[in-house]
């Protein structure tokens, strides 16, 4: 996958940099870790599966962390009334978000199965914030966003990646829908409040440039535990005019599953249109499972 050239943005993500720059919008998911490609790619994680024009021919090949199987995970993990349980690999493809979920078919999709790749691949602490912008408390978090996202144990987890088309500026967004599956039930309000906290507003600089962190605001949340945050990188105190500089990230803590939905390159309606979708997908689980106990 290429990556925008825009002087003043990869100076604070170069290669390595832009799986910190971008942990928080999930990047890492396809960039920088694990140099995974897109369809056109000829490089692929362990355990990814590529489907071409943005159609959904991938089937996960998930398997439950090591020493367990799914009827021992499903008989140890206590679930409180209401609250999803562990989703299954069926379950967790249909509650993501889907290529034809998007404005437009993705030029290129990807989707990646397997704990071992949110393991090797997501959950990797850097140190590219503290590097840029010092050793603050900031940096230090954003540092290790990843790591305290995807946690200690995950059971099972999914992951889908989409490349838009170019847009006028030639650059391609880019879109990532992902969920792990634990024992516990999530909670991500407080890794949310400690970034919200130490990285609210642009406490990230370093000369010219810094990222303005603001928490995600939607209309609609479905009654949904949504979180997350939108980065916009500047210049000389000026949003940069391109595509690349936009993020936006949220997660649901949804019972025993996290599931993460971020761009690069989405304006903010674009992306709230999205992150609607995706939790009137996770309401609609929700609602038939309801039912189906009824």
């Amino acid at each position: 996958m290429s990556h925008s050239a825009t002087p003043g943005f990869w100076s604070l993500a170069a290669p390595r940099a832009t799986a910190a720059v971008c942990a928080v919008a999930g990047l890492s998911l396809l960039t920088s870790c694990g140099d995974a490609e897109t369809a056109d790619g000829t490089e692929s994680a362990p355990e990814t599966q590529i489907s071409a024009e943005g159609t959904e021919q991938a089937e996960p090949t998930e398997q439950p962390a090591e020493g367990t199987d799914e009827t021992d995970v499903a008989a140890t993990v206590t679930t409180a009334p209401g609250s999803p349980e562990v989703l299954e690999d069926e379950e967790k493809l249909e509650i993501l978000l889907s290529a034809s979920d998007l404005p437009q078919l993705p030029e290129g999709h990807s989707t990646h199965t397997g704990v071992s790749y949110f393991q090797d691949y997501i959950a990797v602490e850097y140190t590219q914030y503290q590097e840029t912008f010092g050793d603050t408390p900031c940096a230090t978090s954003m540092d290790r966003i990843n790591v305290d996202l995807v946690g200690q144990q995950p059971l099972s987890g999914l992951a889908h990646a989409y490349q838009l088309s170019q847009d006028e500026d030639e650059y391609s967004p880019q879109v990532y829908a992902w969920v792990l599956s634990f024992h516990d039930q999530v909670d991500t309000a407080e890794i949310w409040d400690r970034i919200q906290e130490q990285c609210g507003g642009t406490q990230l600089e370093a000369g010219d440039e810094s990222v303005e962190i603001s928490r995600l605001e939607l209309s609609e949340d479905f009654g949904l535990d949504v979180d997350g945050i939108t980065m916009v990188v500047h210049s000389q105190n000026e949003p940069l005019n391109a595509g690349s500089a936009v993020r936006h990230s949220m997660t649901v803590d949804f019972g025993h599953n996290l599931v993460m939905l971020a761009a690069v390159g989405l304006t903010d309606d674009t992306f709230s249109t999205l992150a609607e979708a995706q939790l009137a997908k996770l309401a609609q689980h929700l609602d038939s499972a309801e039912n189906d106990e009824a």
